[in-house]
């Protein structure tokens, strides 16, 4: 074991540990990141929202204006659509046009 690989060790505890591209050295693969990662997959952005939908994006700024989207999660200007809540949202439009 390395000296940085002992530090991180004793640092840190037992996270996995994975190569780094740079100079040899190895990284910590982390618990933070993945649950990141996981957090990240389930969030759509409002381009990827549109386009499952197959609308404008006009189209989505009156629906937004309408109060009528799944709820929107703003991180400043940023804006994303948890995934859950879009299916659920889809599956509410999907049963009222149905009866």
């Amino acid at each position: 074991m390395l000296v940085h690989e002992t530090f991180l060790t004793e640092r840190f505890g037992n996270i996995p540990l994975r190569p780094s591209p740079c100079y040899g050295t190895t990284i910590s693969s982390g618990f933070a990141g993945k649950k990141m990662m996981n957090t990240q997959d389930q969030l759509m952005t409002v381009a990827d929202v549109i386009s499952e939908v197959g609308i404008s994006r006009s189209t989505w700024q009156k629906l937004v204006a309408q109060k009528q989207t799944p709820p929107i999660v703003r991180i400043g200007a940023v804006q994303r659509i948890r995934r859950d809540a879009f299916e659920a949202w889809l599956g509410q439009h999907e049963n009222s046009t149905n009866t």
